[in-house]
């Protein structure tokens, strides 16, 4: 992170009417509605707390708290007043609105942090932040024509997760890089080539490996042997028969794969 994103910005409490009161269109996670109505059925107005806003010409930006705000308007009605945070548009470090926008979504996720969003919802916060990881992440997977998503779709990668937990490793970076193209090399866009378990298991496997697999090798066998479906259910089998977890049989079933019809160079059988 830059030094500028954790400058200290002057804020202001205001009351303001929820008529006044829109959502940021960028610094925010995707809108839950089910989140919404849970709120609503529990409802305490000396519960609320405050929401955190940006005002932009005069626009109030909603950037924390789009759920209660959501809530609110459903029970209390837009004429209802609540208490907000305001931050100026003008005061945001960053000359671009993005860099303005960086900034805010870099305290977003401070806030978020103990709230159990979804893997997916802080990878794209962390873009708009400009993490050094997402934004790896996003470059990678932008190469071969693939992008995290939240559901299933040629090219989409569902494994926010997976990736994030792979990447942010110590070696993580060059490890992702490497499974991502075996894979796309193997798979091109099919989804299930994305999918958590064979993720981590191909990372593992790369890691065990290391310096030993020759890639093109792995990715051609991979290929030969079937589609990512036909793998996964050889490792959950395998899982199910040897009491190991899933990630453990993808790596498994790929050494399998790989030292199937090589003579030589050939990798040691996962134990």
């Amino acid at each position: 992170m830059t030094s500028k994103k954790s400058t200290t910005v002057q804020s202001r409490h205001r009351w303001l009417f929820l008529s006044q009161l829109t959502v940021h269109p960028v610094v925010q996670r995707a809108f839950s509605p089910a989140w919404a109505k849970r709120l609503v059925a529990k409802f305490d107005p000396d519960a609320f707390g405050v929401l955190k806003v940006v005002e932009k010409a005069g626009v109030f930006l909603v950037w924390d708290g789009q759920h209660r705000l959501s809530a609110a308007l459903e029970v209390l009605g837009k004429n209802q007043q609540v208490q907000c945070e305001v931050f100026q548009y003008d005061d945001i470090p960053g000359h671009t609105e993005d860099d303005k926008n960086a900034w805010l979504a870099h305290h977003c996720l401070n806030v978020q942090a103990q709230r159990g969003w979804l893997p997916i919802d802080n990878y794209f916060t962390e873009v708009v932040a400009r993490d050094e990881t997402a934004l790896f992440i996003k470059g990678v997977l932008s190469k071969h024509g693939l992008r995290l998503g939240r559901f299933q779709d040629q090219g989409v990668v569902c494994a926010a997760a997976a990736c994030s937990a792979i990447a942010k490793k110590p070696g993580g970076k060059e490890t992702f890089e490497r499974i991502i193209e075996i894979l796309a090399d193997a798979w091109g866009g099919d989804p299930d080539a994305y999918q958590h378990s064979v993720l981590r298991g191909c990372a593992l496997l790369c890691s065990k490996n290391n310096g030993r697999i020759d890639d093109k090798r792995l990715a051609s066998r991979l290929q030969k042997a079937g589609g990512p479906g036909r793998l996964l259910g050889r490792a959950r089998d395998f899982a199910k028969a040897t009491g190991c977890t899933v990630v453990m049989a993808v790596a498994s079933v790929m050494t399998a794969i790989y030292n199937k019809g090589c003579r030589t160079n050939r990798l040691p059988v996962w134990d």
